[in-house]
């Protein structure tokens, strides 16, 4: 650690905030709703668009991926498609908050350079934090198996957008011999367990299943495979 500079580590002597290492923390940027309406397939908006850092929520039961057979717009799905979704875009600090010089608090930077909005790593001037409850990788998760992840909460948590997936493929067709049917359905994505308000878990989704070819059953999606998050909103 240089002369000068700031280390916050926990009780098992983890660190959380090196200004030496000069990793900048999360936070929300943005955000929109989607109202609700009749399409349970709705196209990422101006600005919240899949290669983003997008943390979607519904505000009642619903299960939430992106959506793969859209055939154009990159789009995500809602299995209610009544129910509003709260969409929060997430960036580092560095560069994010113009204002933390404004009254009093605390700001880490890096020491790469002058003290600035750029090279800020740390601000208790933010409006908002984002804090994980539930990290980890879709392909860790078995086939057709679920990971229940208990929120018990009535403060807004959001999950990971880019990385879910769902797809369905139906097929069916006949010949000289017969016909025959296909039929492929896969999800990587979230289902959200509320009681009224409260938001009592989130379930991550592993869900593969086909028939009438016998594949698909035990094969990891080729997309999708990517990681799965759960944060709560602090603001």
């Amino acid at each position: 650690m240089p002369t000068y500079g700031l280390r916050v580590t926990n009780n098992n002597e983890q660190i959380i905030i090196d200004s030496d290492e000069g990793f900048p923390h999360f936070i929300e940027v943005d955000s929109t709703t989607i109202v609700s309406g009749n399409d349970n397939e709705v196209d990422f908006p101006t600005g919240f668009e899949f290669n983003k850092l997008i943390f979607a929520r519904p505000t009642e039961s619903c299960m939430i991926m992106e959506a793969g057979n859209t055939g154009g717009a990159r789009a995500f799905y809602r299995s209610v498609s009544s129910s509003p979704i709260q969409l929060i875009r997430a960036d580092v600090t560095s560069g994010n908050v113009a204002d933390h010089d404004d009254g009093y608090g605390l700001n880490v930077f890096d020491g790469s350079a002058a003290a600035s909005a750029s090279t800020l790593v740390f601000s208790t001037n933010t409006s908002s934090s984002l804090d994980i409850r539930s990290v980890g990788d879709y392909n860790d998760i078995a086939p057709n198996h679920t990971i229940n992840v208990i929120i018990n909460s009535t403060a807004p948590h959001y999950v990971l957008l880019p990385g879910s997936y769902t797809y369905t493929y139906n097929e069916a067709w006949s010949g000289p011999f017969g016909g025959a049917s296909f039929y492929i359905e896969q999800q990587r994505g979230y289902q959200f367990n509320y009681t009224g308000n409260h938001l009592d878990s989130i379930d991550i989704l592993n869900k593969i299943m086909s028939t009438g070819g016998g594949i698909l059953t035990t094969t990891p999606l080729g997309y999708g495979g990517g990681a799965y998050m759960i944060v709560e909103l602090r603001s």
